[in-house]
């Protein structure tokens, strides 16, 4: 009952924020997202927003009117993270469908360059190795990433 009542808040929220920014219950919500490499490791990223609350991700946002994904996912970085990033490549590119919202994800691999980690979006952040990212909780979205990386852990050795 507690989950159903998650995602039906969940569902008011995003249909609140279609509304808002004029964007049709079918059209993609585009979202990117790094996986971001740092000395073997990558950053991920626990929500503090209700209903995801504890729940991992890769971190990124919600691209914004004439932005670029790669720009977008700077952008959000910073903005969330206060890092600076270097893109090297895109990693995937799928859609998604959430019980009330339709998310086209791009994830890109991305090097970390420069910045002290300051979370103003999440709770906690992990410098996790693969076998870490593994046992954690993700958000539904971001499974079929993880389902890639578990076949490409040479990610980690670069």
């Amino acid at each position: 009952m507690l989950k159903n009542f998650s995602v039906f808040r969940a569902c008011k929220k995003y249909k609140n924020y279609l509304v808002t920014n004029k964007i049709s219950k079918d059209e993609y919500l585009n979202v990117v997202c790094g996986i971001v490499r740092i000395n073997r490791s990558v950053i991920v990223c626990q929500r503090k927003k209700y209903p995801f609350n504890g729940i991992w991700e890769f971190p990124g946002g919600k691209m914004e009117e004439g932005e670029t994904k790669r720009d977008c996912l700077k952008r959000e970085l910073f903005e969330e993270l206060n890092i600076k990033i270097r893109i090297e490549k895109l990693f995937l590119d799928f859609k998604y469908h959430y019980p009330c919202l339709k998310v086209r994800l791009t994830c890109f691999l991305c090097r970390y360059v420069s910045g002290k980690i300051r979370l103003t979006e999440h709770q906690n952040f992990l410098c996790a190795k693969p076998e870490q990212i593994l046992k954690l909780r993700f958000l539904d979205g971001n499974k079929k990433i993880l389902n890639k990386l578990r076949n490409q852990k040479y990610i980690f050795n670069k």
